[in-house]
């Protein structure tokens, strides 16, 4: 027989479990994401940026072509999923990356780091207009702590820029991925709304993505190209798997449980490891306002993570 005390013990220990989970998703995203910026400097070269963007997401949607095909096949979807998949690989996996790359150009990584942490107020700001879904105070208080963090870790690099027309032109575009970015985290959370799964969503997703960055790279006439490098292909298959298939699974996940704003923050935190392993891997040196950064980032993780109820 089922007892009073039974009953309240077994919900508690099933949202026990779900935070557990949550908090491994969390962790492993950041992980991941954090090392994919060294990643990516083996791809800097003589192939364009946008083109090493389609072959990362050619190959991811390949792979979960493959593994959604191992699984029983792909189930059939009305065409208004499949325009959301079409803005999900849009806004995720096409614009976001070509603006980022592009931002890079002509403004420092330290900014672009920084606006792209500003990806859980515009989340929040968006739920908040479009869907009323009115945001918390300790949310806002820690995406502050977070932003702010990062600012100081990059400060010596933002203050060494010059307000040219380059610049405010990368500026421009850093704030657009941003957007992106933060606009494919909603579509993602609406999809999840609607029961459709992160693997399904994500295989449609990334090869909607690849195909419309392809047809930039044909639109604006490059030829394509390709390097038979060992660090190249390592690196691309690196970010196509771990970074791609297996961390957006894992991150796009962690938006259908606790929300995009919270689930955002680990643009923060990947921002913060990446300065830790260029620590170690190039020799970066600190400063006293870097480790003020990495605190309020470390604190505004306290405000950020959900308090403990089912949601």
């Amino acid at each position: 027989m089922t007892t009073a005390g039974d009953q309240v013990i077994a919900p508690q220990t099933q949202r026990h479990k779900d935070h557990v989970l949550s908090a491994l998703l969390y962790a492993l995203t950041v992980l991941i994401w954090g090392t994919t910026f060294y990643a990516i400097t083996f791809q800097v070269g003589s192939v364009p940026a946008e083109q090493s963007v389609f072959y990362r997401y050619a190959l991811a949607s390949a792979i979960l072509w493959g593994i959604v095909q191992f699984r029983g096949g792909m189930p059939q979807f009305v065409p208004a999923l499949h325009a959301r998949f079409l803005l999900l690989g849009l806004f995720l996996f096409s614009l976001n990356y070509v603006l980022v790359y592009l931002a890079t150009e002509r403004i420092p990584s330290g900014l672009v780091s920084v606006l792209f942490s500003m990806t859980i107020i515009i989340n929040a700001l968006q739920l908040w207009l479009l869907f009323g879904e009115r945001p918390e105070r300790r949310l806002l208080i820690g995406a502050g702590l977070g932003v702010a963090g990062v600012s100081l870790l990059f400060v010596d690099e933002i203050l060494a820029v010059r307000a040219e027309p380059a610049f405010l032109v990368g500026l421009g575009l850093g704030v657009l991925a941003a957007f992106s970015a933060a606009s494919g985290n909603i579509v993602s959370q609406r999809l999840s709304l609607q029961g459709v799964s992160v693997i399904h969503a994500n295989t449609w997703s990334m090869t909607y993505g690849s195909a419309l960055t392809l047809g930039y790279i044909l639109f604006s006439g490059e030829a394509l190209q390709f390097e038979t490098s060992l660090a190249y292909i390592s690196a691309l298959v690196y970010l196509a798997i771990f970074g791609s298939v297996i961390a957006f699974y894992m991150f796009l996940t962690l938006v259908s449980r606790i929300g995009a704003p919270r689930a955002s923050y680990v643009a923060v935190l990947y921002s913060m490891l990446a300065l830790l392993l260029s620590t170690f891997l190039e020799g970066m040196n600190w400063n006293l306002l870097m480790l003020v950064g990495v605190g309020l980032i470390l604190l505004g993780n306290v405000f950020i993570i959900p308090a403990r109820r089912s949601r």
